[in-house]
């Protein structure tokens, strides 16, 4: 009865659009509200109150009760979900979908697959960075990867709007996107993973269920590559083995372009796949970086790297290639750890800040919920050396560590946040870009 009450609204254009977010719903949207195992109904309830929509969908039959005139359980909920998708944003749109999955390099691969196949096709890129049309940003991320409404949903605007019959999206595929089936109706022509390494295992439990969850990209996708000596490579292939691409990096191309490692990886793995798609493409290390990612800025005889890495593989990447760049570096590391999220990784990386830093400023990330001090102690839980200090605030912690190197040849490491423009503490989110603090620094003392 339901269901066919929402196919007449959404013919009758009574319902006019489709979102997973209560909050802040709208009368004219559907709900698609997905429980996971456990039911956290102060949550919802709180959620709730903050939507004016009419019509919420549920997996969950226990949330009925709280306004069964709105809130309508649905068995076969995700087949409805895509049905209902379907059925509001319709397109004639031709589309080539790539998919990236990986640990660490998700960003950077699918911003360089972007930059190469932009000047012969339209694109959309989905990532941690924003929706974008080539080279237009068109809205901020809510998750790392998009729902199928919100991939969908944007097809359909630049069908519409654009006039574009044509299109290759780029998509970053995390491994909650997996799990949670947000990918769910997206048929990907070509994906990767770049890499493989301890993260999130707060939502995964073990490394085994992390990997399950990658490894579902390779059942969505026709064509899948990697690279032949990545770390898990034969716990990830098991049983896909001639589906599989495997990729060796030809470091001749970067003998006379001065780039991280990790990063002549993610733009040959983008340059293969873009080079599959449009066989006219020509290898090109002009290319624009992802922001955030690897980002060098310069002070007096110092240098500042602003990158995104907070995992364990990804700040000794970062390290071994700043110890590559730079001739016997003095480095300086300002990082926190993110606040109810993976407890784990926390020691393991305060121990590999430890032995590659000469001096260490322990801050804070995003806190979330979590009580800072224990995150950082945590944190300080792998020191040996206690060359470190605590400074909280992350502004004053970065303008400390600038302060201390006007005169020094120094490298200063700013780790974990990179592109991001906000800091979240007890569920409140202010604006904070580790960039500003350094540009307006550089500015204040030029």
């Amino acid at each position: 009865m339901i269901k066919k009450q929402i196919f007449k609204l959404i013919k009758k254009q009574e319902l006019t659009d489709i979102t997973i977010n209560l909050n802040n719903s709208k009368e004219n949207e559907l709900v698609f509200y997905k429980c996971g195992e456990v039911l956290d109904k102060d949550l919802f309830n709180n959620r709730l109150s903050l939507s004016k929509a009419n019509y919420i969908i549920t997996n969950n039959i226990n949330l009925t009760s709280i306004d069964p005139l709105k809130i309508f359980f649905i068995e076969d909920f995700l087949k409805f979900k895509h049905l209902c998708i379907d059925q509001l944003y319709k397109t004639t749109l031709e589309v080539t979908n790539i998919g990236i999955t990986g640990t660490n390099g998700k960003t950077s691969t699918t911003w360089f697959i972007k930059e190469f196949l932009k000047k012969d096709n339209n694109v959309i890129l989905f990532g941690t960075n924003g929706i974008y049309l080539n080279d237009d940003f068109l809205s901020k991320s809510i998750n790392t990867t998009p729902d199928y409404s919100i991939y969908l949903k944007t097809l359909h605007k630049v069908f519409k709007e654009k006039k574009i019959k044509k299109i290759i999206t780029i998509m970053e595929v995390s491994s909650h996107a997996l799990s949670q089936q947000r990918t769910l109706g997206i048929e990907f022509d070509y994906a990767a993973i770049t890499s493989i390494s301890q993260d999130h295992l707060d939502y995964h439990k073990n490394m085994n269920n992390y990997i399950a969850a990658k490894k579902l990209l390779l059942d969505m996708s026709e064509k899948f590559y990697c690279f032949k000596n990545m770390k898990f490579i034969d716990e990830y292939s098991k049983g896909y083995i001639d589906k599989i691409t495997l990729v060796t990096l030809d470091n001749k191309l970067y003998s006379d372009f001065e780039i991280p490692t990790f990063q002549k990886r993610n733009h040959f793995l983008a340059f293969l796949i873009s080079k599959e798609i449009n066989r006219s493409i020509v290898f090109d290390k002009n290319l624009i970086f992802p922001d955030g990612r690897f980002e060098i800025l310069s002070f007096k005889k110092s240098k500042i790297i602003i990158d995104y890495a907070h995992t364990p593989d990804a700040f000794i990447e970062v390290y071994n290639n700043t110890k590559k760049l730079f001739s016997n570096p003095y480095i300086v590391t300002v990082f926190g750890c993110g606040g109810d999220r993976d407890i784990g990784k926390r020691k393991i990386m305060g121990s590999i800040a430890d032995k590659f830093s000469n001096e260490v400023i322990l801050t804070n990330d995003n806190p979330r919920c979590e009580n800072d001090d224990k995150i950082i102690n945590d944190i300080i839980s792998g020191f040996e050396n206690k060359k470190f200090k605590i400074i909280k605030n992350r502004k004053e912690a970065i303008v400390s560590s600038l302060n201390n190197c006007c005169n020094k040849n120094i490298v200063i490491l700013i780790l974990g946040k990179g592109h991001e423009d906000y800091q979240e503490v007890n569920n409140i989110r202010s604006y904070f870009k580790d960039r500003d603090v350094v540009k307006e620094f550089i500015n204040a003392k030029s």
